[in-house]
């Protein structure tokens, strides 16, 4: 009957006082929802993603460290006080070792590449938030060196291979390799097909080569050949597609600029 009447009205605050009344433990599951509030308050007013990732962690490591002491302090018992002791330092040096591992990442990016996911997810989320569903899923298969590869290649037109001046010597190039995956996610436009210029190239000695570090491979061309037009005109740029997510880029750092 006392406990139908403390609980009337289904007052939050009187339902969690008694639950920690009832059940001492509940007090943690109480933390933990103060920690989410603490969390998105952070993520609310963080100036950066890292920022709030490190805090959040930060938190995370002084809720266990202030359970596992509080814990330790409890305990009495001689048999079983040094197991407890162990666990103590255990626990202490694994979350040292997790807070270290998430500083380096997010401000050196290694050893994992926390920056590198931080900024493809923002950069995802800015896609997506402009309906261009299809640039944030691009956006998600890229690599790191794929989406620096973007920033190269900007709105540019990109020759793969040249003419000497004033000579018949074809120059020819390979291709880096982060082109290959962008065009893998159909984001790179061929002056003509890509399997139409490596039969041209093949067909004059040389070899189309994509990523592979090399001398560039030169060969005499007839200029009465039809081959010399299409190799001297065969470039490649970034598709609609790709400069949309160019452009989506440059945004997301100018707003990460602005926010500082």
């Amino acid at each position: 009957m006392n406990d139908n009447i403390r609980l009337s009205g289904l007052d939050p605050l009187n339902v969690m006082k008694y639950a920690v009344e009832v059940l001492p433990a509940t007090r943690w599951a109480v933390g933990v929802v103060g920690l989410a509030a603490a969390a998105a308050i952070i993520m609310a007013l963080g100036k950066s993603p890292i920022f709030a990732v490190v805090a959040v962690t930060g938190i995370f490591v002084a809720m266990v460290a202030m359970f596992i002491f509080s814990q330790l302090l409890t305990i009495t018992s001689t048999a079983v006080r040094p197991v407890a002791i162990v666990l103590m330092w255990f626990m202490s040096i694994t979350f040292m070792a997790a807070v270290v591992v998430v500083f380096t990442s997010a401000f050196f990016n290694g050893p994992w590449p926390l920056r590198d996911s931080l900024f493809k997810s923002a950069l995802a989320a800015r896609a997506g938030d402009f309906g261009h569903t299809e640039a944030a899923e691009a956006i998600k298969g890229l690599s790191t060196e794929a989406l620096k590869q973007i920033v190269f290649l900007n709105d540019a037109h990109h020759k793969v291979g040249y003419f000497r001046a004033n000579s018949n010597m074809y120059v020819l190039s390979s291709i880096p390799a982060e082109v290959k995956e962008l065009d893998a996610q159909n984001l790179i436009a061929w002056s003509r097909p890509l399997d139409e210029y490596g039969e041209i190239v093949s067909r004059n000695g040389l070899r189309l080569i994509f990523g592979e570090v090399h001398s560039p491979q030169e060969v005499m061309i007839d200029r009465s050949s039809p081959d010399f037009e299409a190799l001297k005109s065969f470039e490649y740029r970034l598709n609609n597609q790709g400069l949309s997510i160019f452009h989506f880029m440059l945004d997301t750092v100018i707003k990460q600029l602005e926010k500082k």
